[in-house]
């Protein structure tokens, strides 16, 4: 959260909020959002926070409703209050003290007349405000980026107070002197600046409750997530182990089928190197024959010759011998 709050000269952020800005938070369910708003601002003043149930249905319907509605009501209260308190120790004994406010919700939520009260203020007379009383009056929003704008002027009234004249002067003993009241006043401040702190760790506690919440589910679902992987990772090493089993079984017939085709090889490679052998002896046994056949065929091609030579003398000689008998 550091990082989205900052402070410019006196303005208070969270995110993309502001305390210069008028607010209106529709719907904020328990109105947790508001209130995580009013506890950085310091106070609820430019905050209008509503929703769609009623009192009785928000804070039956959630269980930090009540607790979250009483908080905003304090922040307001707590401006009114000091307020009243600066203001009672100014005002003349026959003067009042005026306060222009709208009514209905949740604007009755701030309790003007009971706070009113609690420095011995009591209402005198409680009127209408019109504007068209006031020639000239522009209401304002007061601050913000809209600080020159008009809002609706609906259901406004002046709530005139004045001093509270009790009874006959009590007797010295039982008035307040002036340092009584002085340390009333301060112990009143002390008070309201306790209460302030109170909200600010209230606050502090629910986002560390809604923390709390979210790491809560951010652990469950890890948790879920690690069952699921350990389920996965068994499943699959059941996998791997029936899967390993037959693959050996494989590997095992692969393995012997190897064995008879390296067998059934090595005979094959036996009977190629004797056929090789064969072929080459039966290579040197064709030369020879070759050999010889060339031999006989030139003998016979010689003898054939020599018998053409003798055909042919004997034929000379019969010739002659013919001439010779003539």
């Amino acid at each position: 959260m550091g990082r989205q709050r900052r402070s410019a000269r006196g303005v208070q952020w969270l995110n993309h909020y502001s305390s210069a800005q008028s607010i209106l938070v529709v719907g904020d369910g328990d109105f947790s959002f508001s209130l995580a708003l009013a506890a950085v601002f310091g106070s609820g003043e430019n905050l209008v926070a509503t929703s769609l149930d009623s009192y009785d249905a928000l804070t039956s319907k959630y269980g930090k409703a009540k607790s979250n509605v009483t908080q905003l009501e304090r922040a307001h209260q707590l401006l009114v209050r000091r307020f009243f308190r600066n203001a009672s120790h100014l005002i003349r004994p026959d003067g009042e003290i005026h306060v222009s406010h709208k009514t209905g919700q949740p604007y009755d939520r701030w309790q003007i007349e009971e706070l009113a009260s609690e420095f011995s203020l009591v209402i005198s007379e409680k009127v209408n405000f019109w504007k068209e009383d006031y020639p000239g009056y522009n209401q304002k929003r007061g601050d913000g980026e809209w600080c020159d704008e008009e809002f609706p002027l609906r259901n406004g009234y002046t709530f005139k107070f004045r001093v509270e004249h009790g009874e006959p002067e009590e007797p010295p003993s039982r008035k307040f002197t002036t340092s009584q009241r002085e340390s009333l006043h301060r112990l009143q401040e002390s008070l309201d600046d306790v209460t302030k702190l109170h909200q600010e760790k209230e606050q502090q506690l629910l986002l560390l409750q809604q923390q709390l919440i979210s790491i809560s589910e951010s652990l469950r679902s890890c948790e879920h997530a690690r069952i699921t992987l350990e389920s996965r990772l068994e499943e699959e090493q059941r996998r791997s182990r029936k899967f390993t089993m037959a693959q050996r079984e494989t590997l095992h017939s692969l393995q012997e089928s190897l064995d008879v085709v390296t067998k059934l090889h090595e005979e094959k490679k036996q009977q190629l190197l004797l056929f090789r052998q064969e072929l080459i002896s039966t290579s040197k046994s064709l030369c020879s024959s070759e050999h010889v056949r060339n031999t006989l065929q030139s003998r016979l091609e010689e003898e054939q010759r020599c018998s053409r030579k003798f055909k042919f003398l004997f034929g000379s000689m019969i010739i002659l011998f013919l001439k010779f008998c003539i």
